[in-house]
């Protein structure tokens, strides 16, 4: 027992000294390896094993470290030794292979390469394919790494099981992850349902899909751990708007997600975010295994601009996941459209159209660069109708293409530090000149162009930017400034009453706020355009929630 005191008092007595007074001496290595020896020091409760250890990792196999007492204090003598490299990789047993590397050794160099060799095996149903070290043989500054590999046996499904479901039916979700029992497990189809699971709406994964092996370990359990979201969810905004005397406006979307237990979703929104304008939409959607893993959406949409257009619309998407983070998706649509103006005919459009989206943005502090990128195609047929009190045959199609592409990328950098940039890109192409206001791209208000009327500008083709730099103060919550931009084209009448196009740079800029508790989330942004006064911003606040 007095012995094991002394060396309890040895310890403390050497880890005081070792955050006072302890200057590293370098026996010789490079001023670039010297740094990085000095940096993880200073972090280490044990350097004289730690250092050993991280040197060795790093090829230093002869480094020597060790303690000494100097005038000023205790003394970390560091001896790097010769950098070994690694030759080639020789791999024994069930499977037999050479790899050669030629790089300087290092543990993340030989396991990454391990990594890339067993994975085809785990591809082809070899889950527990393994590999030990056998030894080592080492000539001047080489050396070659010998591995005894084990293949293991072709483990199949026997079963799959999901945990944290209570309102979702396990079927279903067994079918959405496309595994089934008495199929090879490879990670290639973990990776994919993991990919599909994590774009749930209703549910979210709380940890790793875990492949549980059965006696014998030629089949296997997998094991999904979940967490169901509130069923029913919002998003809504409401703001201020001192042109015109002051007025408010107001936004609400209402979702209720995984209606009947399996995926069905259904939604109401109302936007009357403008003065005499104002948008009603209906929507239901639910999952459709017809080529895959994918959703239908059908939507009945009014849009009633009073003093331009009102319009009525049906449309139905299909969306696809194809792969690790990508969705593919189709639209049919049909709308009518009534121009406020006696002068103008109304109007059927018939669109169709094809997209993508890959990624996904991620804006938690602390979050890695995350992308995303979106991609629509739509050819549409216009046509118009003849007016009841006309003699002539006034009927006229048209045909329109329409492209939109964004893309956003968001990242944190220095602890507390993010930022967010946007870019998207609209272009029609018509056979008409110029097109029906309703047949245009709106812009303007958030998210288009803050510090703007919404849906104050039109446009034929519009180029938008959104840049923010964010300053977090929790994992989810910052304060960001802002500015967007918008540069677009448009055909409007000149002094001779020819149609000639115009375009123009607009640009707003603000700052906002948000804040999370829980499930609910609330937005609040100050904006301001191009010369507006600073004493009269656009005030918007947005909130969204589960419930």
């Amino acid at each position: 027992m007095r012995a094991f005191k002394y060396i309890i008092l040895i310890s403390l007595i050497a880890c005081a000294a070792l955050a006072g007074d302890v200057r590293v001496v370098f026996m010789d290595g490079e001023a670039g390896w010297k740094r990085k020896v000095e940096s993880n020091a200073r972090g280490m409760k044990n350097p004289e094993d730690s250092l050993s250890l991280f040197l060795t990792e790093q090829g230093f196999l002869d480094n020597e470290i060790q303690f000494s007492d100097g005038d000023t204090g205790m003394l970390l003598n560091v001896r790097f030794g010769p950098r070994y490299y690694i030759g080639k990789i020789i791999i024994e047993g069930e499977i037999s292979d050479t790899i050669t590397i030629e790089s300087p050794l290092s543990y993340g160099i030989i396991s990454s390469t391990l990594d890339e060799f067993l994975r085809p095996y785990q591809e082809s149903g070899r889950y527990y394919v393994s590999m030990i070290p056998a030894r080592f043989e080492k000539y001047n500054d080489k050396i070659d790494v010998y591995m005894k590999a084990a293949e293991g046996p072709l483990v199949h499904v026997s079963n799959i099981e999901f945990v944290g479901l209570k309102r979702t039916d396990v079927d279903f979700m067994r079918k959405l992850v496309g595994i089934n029992r008495g199929d090879i497990i490879s990670m290639d189809n973990i990776d994919r349902s993991q990919s599909i699971l994590g774009q749930l709406d209703f549910a979210g994964l709380t940890g790793p899909p875990e492949v549980i092996p059965d006696a014998g370990y030629e089949t296997a359990r997998i094991r999904y751990s979940l967490s169901e979201k509130q069923q029913f969810y919002f998003e809504g905004a409401a703001g201020y708007i001192p042109e015109d005397d002051g007025y408010y406006v107001w936004y609400l979307d209402i979702k209720g997600r995984n209606l009947f237990g399996r995926g069905q979703r259904a939604g109401l929104l109302g936007d009357s975010r403008e003065k005499y304008k104002s948008i009603f939409r209906v929507y239901y959607g639910q999952p459709l295994f017809l080529l895959g893993p994918g959703n239908i959406q059908l939507n009945i949409q009014t849009r009633d601009y009073r003093d331009q257009f009102y319009e009525f619309a049906l449309g139905a998407r299909y969306e696809l996941s194809a792969g690790i983070g990508l969705m593919l998706n189709t639209e049919l649509g049909w709308k009518n459209v009534e121009p406020s103006s006696a002068l103008l005919r109304s109007f059927r459009v018939y669109e169709v159209g094809v997209g993508a989206k890959a990624g996904r943005i991620d804006n938690s502090c602390g979050a890695p660069v995350s992308f995303a990128l979106e991609w629509q195609v739509k050819y549409s047929g216009r046509r118009y109708r003849q007016k009841a009190d006309s003699v002539s045959l006034e009927r006229a199609i048209y045909n329109d293409s329409r492209a939109f592409l964004k893309a956003e990328a968001a990242a944190t950098a220095l602890g507390v530090f993010g930022g967010y940039q946007a870019g998207a890109v609209y272009d029609i192409e018509s056979s008409e000149k110029p097109l029906p206001v309703s047949e245009l791209v709106l812009f303007g208000g958030p998210g288009t162009l803050r510090g703007y009327r919404n849906d104050q500008f039109s446009a034929q083709r519009l180029i938008l930017s959104t840049s923010e730099i964010r300053l977090f103060f929790a994992r989810s919550d910052y304060v960001y400034p802002f500015v967007d931009g918008a540069y677009y084209e448009r055909y409007v009448l000149d002094q001779e009453n020819i149609y000639v196009k115009e375009d123009d740079i607009k640009f707003g800029y603000g700052i906002g706020i948000k804040l999370t508790s829980g499930s609910r989330d609330l937005k609040l942004e100050f904006s301001w355009a191009e010369g507006a006064k600073f004493a009269e911003p656009r005030l918007i606040v947005s909130f969204s929630g589960q419930f």
